[in-house]
């Protein structure tokens, strides 16, 4: 019943370029999946290293029915984001 696959499998055996090519065609494919599955285990875990900086080019607007009164939101924003005195 399984008598076709064995013997297909079979000749393989015979020529060490073939085992080669079935070894490659197992390991490389295995390289890149365990790669990729590492680098998706745990993708928070290292987030505190990752460097990040903040643009803030927000010129301001005068609010509306005021008095003059400046409105800051990237300022506010940047206030708000970043740990005090950095």
């Amino acid at each position: 019943m399984f008598s076709l696959p064995w013997l297909e499998l079979s000749r393989f055996k015979r020529h060490t370029i073939t085992r080669l090519a079935m070894i490659v065609i197992i390991v490389i494919p295995s390289i890149y999946g365990g790669l990729y599955l590492a680098s998706n285990w745990n993708p928070t875990d290292h987030l505190d290293k990752l460097q990040a900086a903040i643009v803030n080019e927000d010129t301001g607007a005068e609010k509306p029915d005021s008095d003059g009164e400046r409105l800051n939101a990237g300022d506010d924003l940047v206030d708000e984001i970043t740990p005090k005195g950095e």
